[in-house]
């Protein structure tokens, strides 16, 4: 696949300082200036203040420059090609029904780093009988190792998702009758359309 993860989204949000508390309490690493960092994927949240929140950009990492190239042409040939900026490094989209700003960039894959053992009681697999859960024994804080899917709502969803499917490059992985799973990576999903 082409595509392969989510690298960054910038979220607007009435109350920054409330915010930055939340997802520090969360588990981000407040990198300042309202960046928040994963513990495998960096920098992959960006908060700016506006009165209403909503994601404003969602960023999607790709194998090669490319793949750049490839998302560039499908987009003129569905003649939204006044909504491209590109160039070496990156292709930035505007959705056509909502305006989210999707930007495509040459990026590593995330090298998630080793944990512990996990012992997880599953149906009819038992790894830890009669035991508490070493996570809930913990004494140092959990991070999230990095963000992996975002929910998004549209208006005019069966537009939003060809623009994923056919111009993005995104697979759909599941539909249900209010919501459609696709993914720019092996995860079951990364963007749930509404």
């Amino acid at each position: 696949m082409a595509l392969h993860r989510l690298t960054t989204l910038t979220m607007a949000v009435p109350d920054v300082v409330a915010s930055t508390a939340f997802l520090v309490d969360f588990g981000l690493e407040d990198a300042g200036g309202g960046v928040f960092e994963t513990r495998d994927g960096g920098e992959q949240l960006r908060l700016v203040e506006a009165p209403k929140r909503q994601l404003l950009r969602l960023g999607v990492g790709a194998e090669d420059a490319d793949d750049l190239g490839r998302i560039a042409q499908r987009c003129s040939s569905q003649g939204l090609g006044e909504s491209i900026q590109s160039s070496d490094e990156s292709v930035v989209l505007g959705e056509p029904v909502t305006g989210l700003e999707v930007e495509i960039t040459v990026a590593d894959p995330i090298q998630t780093g080793a944990g512990p053992e996990p012992s997880v009681n599953r149906p009819g697999e038992c790894a830890r009988p009669n035991a508490t859960a070493q996570s809930v024994l913990a004494s140092e804080s959990v991070r999230p190792s990095n963000l992996t899917h975002v929910a998004y709502s549209s208006p005019d969803v069966e537009t939003t998702i060809r623009f994923f499917l056919e111009i993005v490059g995104f697979d759909l992985s599941d539909r249900t009758a209010i919501l459609s799973f696709t993914r720019c990576g092996e995860v079951h999903h990364n963007l749930a359309l509404q």
